[in-house]
C-alpha cells in the first residue's frame, strides 16, 4: 500500500566557522548531505526537502526541542 506523510521538524544547527561565511548556506548543505547519507539506509523510502529556511532564532529549550526517544 503507498502511503505519504508531511512531517514538520525543527533542526538547529551549530558549528563554528570564520564570520565571512554565509552559515545558513553551509547548514542547508549540511542538511541536504543528512538527509540523502540517512535516505541511503531506507531505499524504499523517498524523502524529498519541500521547504526549507532560517526560523526565528529561539535559545530556548523547550519540552518540544528535546530530541525524540527512538521509535518515537
Amino acid at each position: 500500500m503507498r502511503k505519504s506523510i508531511i512531517l514538520k521538524v525543527k533542526i538547529k544547527v551549530e558549528g563554528d566557522v570564520p564570520p565571512p561565511d554565509d552559515f545558513e548556506q553551509i547548514a542547508m548543505q549540511a542538511l541536504k548531505d543528512i538527509l540523502a547519507a540517512g535516505s541511503a539506509s531506507r531505499p524504499q523510502l523517498k524523502v524529498t526537502l519541500k521547504q526549507s529556511g532560517e526560523a526565528p532564532h529561539d535559545d530556548t529549550d523547550t519540552a518540544e526541542d528535546a530530541p525524540a526517544a527512538p521509535g518515537k
